[in-house]
């Protein structure tokens, strides 16, 4: 979850206090490593690292969520997303301050959410000055696509940004339901614009959540998917954060999605982490009934079966491929030969024992290989292509 670093008097109306909230990390910082208690208490994410100085100390991600403005009202949602609170500060100002201040890193990851980031008026210019400024950013929307910017697409079309849209239902009454607007085939509309310059860039989510979780949808939500030709944009598939858990009837349901999605053509197909966390360790009983209701569904061979590998690379060497490794039915009976990744930090370094070696090495064998990632999946799979390895190493059905 986000942890306040500054309270709302301690935020500056002019957009210049980098300073303010430098600090106010170094002392978090400080309180972790005392072993004081603090806000990130049971993070799953804390590790024990050697960190290095504050001194050289840069920005790798940076999440901007200033206002609370938005044009849909989902039921999956809080106020503190949709609650129409506007800007406290100049954004634009504050920007220009990371600039200035050089703490950025070059290549770091920018989301921009919001409330509906293109409702701001000044989004274009915002994001815009950080392209032009440091062109190696990373830039992700999270966009609702109600509402067409003119600005994504200009930006999609030079392979600067990827967006994420939420669709969550698959006909009209559905989405006005889930969304709390009758807006799908807008939102459809514009999605579509969005691909059409740069699908690999497009990734489309379906939420399952109360109001949605059913087969009926389902196939709905994969029509609609075919009706607009959207087969090489990217899948999330994940369910609505306020549940706990998974029950195996809704699993059964996005595990059908998967396959359908996989069935009309579509590439890039994946459970997000979100949902890889609820799902719960399966025993070998739990593994052999889930199986069942999957059968009984009508719905084989979409899982990776064990039995044809004895071992695999994994391409992604983050917290996935922890998920991955630790809860799936697959990885209790496959060895990892070892782990892959293009992050130079990285490289020559080992994770969950395992060496990590840049992706070149797959060029050497032809053991299959499983990509472990989520925001990150649709970059490693282009990676994977670029490579001309043969497709059929990489593993496209589903690990659980």
């Amino acid at each position: 979850g986000d942890v306040v670093l500054l309270n709302s008097s301690d935020i500056d109306s002019t957009g210049i206090m980098i300073d303010k909230v430098l600090d106010a990390k170094k002392k978090l910082y400080a309180s972790i490593n005392k072993g004081e208690k603090t806000e990130c208490d049971g993070c799953p994410f804390l590790e024990f690292k050697e960190w290095g100085s504050f001194d050289d100390f840069k920005i790798n991600k940076l999440s901007f969520e200033y206002h609370s403005v938005c044009n849909l009202k989902c039921t999956y949602c809080s106020d503190t997303y949709y609650g129409g609170m506007i800007e406290m500060y100049d954004v634009h100002a504050f920007v220009e301050n990371l600039i200035d201040e050089d703490i950025l890193a070059e290549n770091s990851l920018i989301i921009w959410g919001g409330g509906e980031p293109v409702l701001d008026k000044n989004f274009p210019s915002h994001i815009q000055l950080l392209v032009d400024k440091l062109p190696r950013t990373i830039h992700r929307v999270i966009t609702n696509s109600v509402t067409f910017s003119e600005t994504i697409y200009k930006l999609l079309s030079e392979g600067k940004v990827s967006i994420f849209t939420s669709i969550d239902a698959g006909t009209e009454e559905t989405f006005k339901k889930v969304r709390g607007m009758n807006k799908l085939y807008k939102v459809m509309d514009n999605v579509k614009k969005y691909a059409s310059v740069n699908p690999k860039s497009v990734t489309i989510k379906y939420i399952f959540t109360d109001g949605n979780e059913a087969i009926e949808e389902t196939i709905a939500f994969v029509d609609l998917i075919r009706k607009y030709k959207l087969f090489h944009c990217n899948f999330q598939i994940s369910s609505d954060f306020k549940e706990e858990f998974v029950t195996n009837m809704d699993l059964v349901l996005m595990v059908s999605m998967y396959k359908m999605l996989l069935d009309i053509g579509c590439k890039v197909v994946f459970f997000d982490d979100l949902l890889m966390h609820k799902l719960g360790n399966f025993s070998s009983h739990a593994e052999e009934s889930f199986k069942l209701e999957l059968k009984k569904s009508g719905i084989e061979g979409v899982l990776a079966d064990k039995d044809n590998y004895k071992s695999v690379a994994v391409w992604g060497a983050g917290e996935q491929a922890k998920l991955l490794t630790q809860k799936s039915m697959f990885f209790k009976h496959v060895d990892i030969k070892f782990f892959v990744d293009s992050t130079p930090s990285k490289i020559n370094t080992r994770y969950l024992d395992r060496e990590i070696f840049h992706p070149q090495i797959l060029l050497e064998s032809e053991i299959p290989i499983v990509i472990a990632a989520v925001q990150s999946y649709s970059l490693i799979y282009q990676e994977f292509l670029k490579l001309n390895i043969n497709e059929e190493r990489l593993i496209h059905k589903l690990i659980l």
